[in-house]
């Protein structure tokens, strides 16, 4: 029974120590806005609410022309490999055509999910 009593008066000197901690005034606030010494805070250009904002093409530089016959050409390298790749759809036991997702599990198990219809495995 003692130590509920404990308890009960440990809990309540908490709560009453919060209290008195979290009731102290805090720091004095400033006494000047620091926003209104600076003009951080003002939009360099005001765009009146409703009005378009046009930007002609003659303000703005001519592009930069570059002559692609002085560069090199572009290296052609073979990629030594090519890759034959079977399509799986519905008709090969896909939940829908479209996968969103695939996932290769620790037992080798080949998981897709698709948009809205399910999840295979193969």
């Amino acid at each position: 029974m003692k130590n509920y009593q404990k308890i009960y008066f440990l809990i309540w000197t908490g709560i009453l120590l919060t209290a008195l901690v979290g009731c102290t005034s805090g720091p004095e606030p400033a006494t000047q806005d620091i926003f209104s010494v600076s003009a951080t805070n003002e939009p360099p250009i005001v765009i009146k609410a409703g009005e378009p904002v046009i930007h002609y093409l003659s303000d703005n530089p001519p592009p930069e022309i570059i002559d692609l016959t002085t560069k090199p050409e572009p290296l052609k390298n073979p990629a030594d490999f090519y890759i034959t790749m079977q399509n799986f759809n519905t008709e090969h036991g896909l939940a829908m055509s479209s996968i969103i997702y695939g996932f290769k599990d620790k037992a080798g198990n080949l998981w897709f999910g698709t948009s809205g219809n399910g999840v295979s495995k193969y």
